[in-house]
């Protein structure tokens, strides 16, 4: 049996997230993992010359990260019960390209996620 010592959940704090951050848990601690919570800010990079913001692009992702990390505290405090080993992350870029690579740099065992949320 493959042993699972990392296991990331990538969320977006919806609804969907919580269940699977709980459901998360429980397999961490039947395995003994630790839990890498993730968050991706998407990257407005791209689309910097469709449209002129009120504020600068980067200011604007700036303040998105700020508010992720905020949310992100909240939402572990509000639904991880305590003992479980867990580290949040909040990255920036392309949803799935900065989660693939996240995975593959901290040797992700398990990636627990939704088709939605």
């Amino acid at each position: 049996m493959k042993e699972f010592r990392k296991i990331m959940v990538p969320v977006d704090f919806s609804d969907n997230s919580t269940t699977l951050l709980r459901d998360a848990a429980d397999i961490a601690e039947k395995f003994g993992a630790e839990l890498s919570v993730v968050f991706v800010v998407q990257s407005f990079e791209d689309y910097s010359g469709f449209f002129v913001p009120h504020i600068p692009i980067n200011q604007f992702e700036e303040e998105l990260f700020r508010g992720a990390t905020e949310k992100m505290e909240k939402f572990l405090a509000e639904n991880l019960k305590p003992g479980i080993p867990c580290h949040s992350k909040i990255l920036q870029g392309d949803v799935a390209e900065t989660l693939v690579e996240f995975a593959t740099a901290n040797k992700i065992s398990m990636i627990i996620m939704g088709t939605h949320g």
